[in-house]
């Protein structure tokens, strides 16, 4: 063997690796310096712990110890809806979550969110949002505040993908467990209902999730970038409209690519008529203004929705199922039958005749004949498409019921 390179670990074999024993008996040991003040003993650190606390002997909750012992002496009671879904959720001894039981049972959740909405700190401050319209107003001025408040007509889910304990999630505010449609959310409503409304005006064809799956995974397309669905191609073209010099060059290069693309297709759709993009050109550029693009900004604010004071009379919250029938089958572990029970998942929604403030400002006077487009378009897009998770089965249809410009 020849000499040790220089630099080489002594501690690795010729095949790289040595046993850990080995290594650990090179190394020094860990020896504690008693003097440092701040030094505690085993004794003393067994609070901090992250394991369970139980209230009763029957509930348990993985939380750090300390947090266990305070909410201990408080008998476990929490008054934050936000919180006791997402963090304060009971589990049995051996960690399950017994989940007909935590939503339906005598403390279930369904009930606890509907006694604890009704607190006052969520009426104050659904009377400051209320107050919000006048002060947006009186710095903004009166044409450049829209105020529409939509009614819910079905359950209304939002947030439905966050995870928490349960798997199931509602978008709630932290501080006062009021159920929250985020700004965001309603600016992509908008935004997707525009953008499929300017589709069907120029009849885009609609692909089934096969055909959309043969365009994604084309190897030909996937190699020139260009593996994009024909409604993918009119929202790219038309973030560049701004950018078009001659319409009807514009029209036929989008057109081309539109049926190259499809002609990849093994069960093509019907070939689209190719109608001129000049019948979308305003709605394009009145598009771009309001939503803005990657470098720059829309020129209509969209604020947080919430639902009016009123609303708190009601029962807000509503408990809905999902019935997965063939539970073992989606694992992997038996095939579909009818022999097989169902798992039911619940999940909290918004109830029906719920109603909700949405407001939406301009960011300047000039923009004042955008917030009549953009607060028209959100109407039709509560009303026609509806918001939230699961629209596709009639979730989120909303009705307007005052529209104040």
């Amino acid at each position: 063997m020849g000499k040790k390179k220089k630099g080489q670990n002594k501690y690795k074999s010729s095949s790289g690796f040595e046993s850990l024993d080995k290594i650990k008996g090179n190394l020094p040991s860990y020896q504690p310096d008693n003097k440092r003040k701040h030094h505690q003993s085993d004794d003393k650190r067994k609070h901090h712990q992250p394991y369970k606390r139980h209230d009763n002997l029957k509930n348990y909750y993985p939380l750090p110890d300390d947090v266990n012992q305070i909410l201990l002496k408080n008998n476990y009671k929490i008054d934050n809806i936000s919180l006791l879904i997402s963090r304060f959720v009971p589990h049995s001894s051996d960690w399950k979550i017994e989940k007909k039981e935590v939503w339906q049972g005598k403390d279930g959740i369904e009930e606890k969110a509907n006694q604890l909405i009704k607190k006052d700190g969520a009426k104050d401050f659904l009377i400051r949002h209320q107050n919000l319209v006048k002060s947006l107003k009186t710095i903004h001025g009166e044409d450049q505040v829209v105020e529409i408040i939509a009614q819910t007509v079905s359950n209304l889910s939002i947030g439905f993908g966050n995870v928490t304990p349960m798997e199931t999630g509602i978008t709630l505010n932290r501080l006062y467990g009021l159920p929250c449609i985020p700004a965001t959310s309603i600016k992509g409503t908008c935004r997707s209902y525009k953008l499929e409304n300017m589709a069907y005006k120029i009849n885009i064809p609609i692909l089934n999730p096969d055909q959309i799956n043969e365009i994604k995974t084309n190897k030909e397309l996937k190699k020139n970038k260009i593996n994009k669905t024909p409604y993918e191609l009119l929202e790219d073209k038309i973030l560049a409209f701004h950018k078009i010099k001659d319409i009807d060059t514009c029209t036929t290069d989008f057109w081309k690519n539109v049926n190259f693309n499809i002609s990849k297709i093994e069960k093509k759709p019907k070939t689209p008529q190719t109608i001129s993009l000049e019948k979308i050109q305003s709605d394009a550029l009145d598009f771009i203004r309001i939503f803005g693009t990657q470098d720059s900004e829309g020129a209509i604010c969209f604020y947080d929705s919430y639902p009016i004071v009123e609303s708190l009379q009601k029962k807000i919250f509503k408990l809905d199922i999902i019935n997965v029938h063939f539970q073992k089958y989606y694992d992997g572990k038996e095939p579909p039958a009818d022999y097989l029970s169902p798992v039911p998942n619940y999940f909290l929604t918004i109830s029906p005749e719920i109603k909700f403030r949405f407001i939406l400002v301009a960011r300047d006077k000039k923009y004042s004949y955008l917030l009549k487009q953009a607060s028209n378009w959100l109407k039709k897009a509560l009303t026609e498409s509806g918001i939230g998770s699961k629209t596709a089965v009639g979730y989120g249809e909303m009705k307007i019921v005052t529209l104040i410009q």
